[in-house]
């Protein structure tokens, strides 16, 4: 059963809070179950290019296709230097 009230909820949340059923929260005290998230977008592409790497080492494709898609996903990830590849550093 679905009971629809109308805007003024003072007396249907009194009862509530008497009776111990609920009470309402304000509405900026409502926690946030999601937060805003930043993917970078060379990691996702990192990730990608290891995955086909991992891909192509089980069909026996070692050299030079895994290792080259290996040798891109590590260094999109940053793994093989200290400087960002995108500022020219290698």
């Amino acid at each position: 059963m679905l009971i629809q009230h109308g805007p003024p909820l003072e007396r249907i949340t009194a009862a509530a809070q008497e009776a111990r059923l609920f009470r309402l929260a304000n509405p900026g005290s409502i926690p946030r179950l999601t937060e805003a998230y930043t993917i970078d977008p060379k990691m996702v592409v990192g990730l990608v290019l290891g995955a086909l790497a991992i891909w192509r080492l089980t069909e026996g494709k070692i050299l030079p296709h895994a290792v080259t898609l290996a040798w891109y996903a590590a260094n999109l990830a940053g793994l093989l230097s200290d400087h960002d590849v995108a500022d020219g550093h290698e």
